[in-house]
């Protein structure tokens, strides 16, 4: 009897999510408007909540890529 072996594709890591600060100055507004939830925000840019948290508290914690959101360049919620 011959042993055969099951060969497994190799594993993949997932893609990480590569976006640009105006977007992220775009999702983290939206969730700073009146009568908008941080889910909501995410499931209308079709990202995950957690991140939108996550990118929300970088902006709240001074996030140096979110530098432009603090000067208004991408940031009209803040006028």
């Amino acid at each position: 009897m011959t042993q055969s072996w099951i060969q497994f594709p190799p594993l993949v890591e997932p893609a990480s999510l590569n976006v640009s600060p105006a977007f992220k100055c775009q999702v983290v507004g939206a969730t700073f408007q009146s009568g908008t939830s941080v889910s909501l925000s995410a499931r209308e840019h079709d990202v995950n909540a957690n991140l939108v948290f996550r990118w929300r508290q970088q902006y709240q914690e001074g996030a140096c890529y979110l530098d432009r959101c603090r000067r208004q360049e991408y940031a009209p919620w803040l006028r």
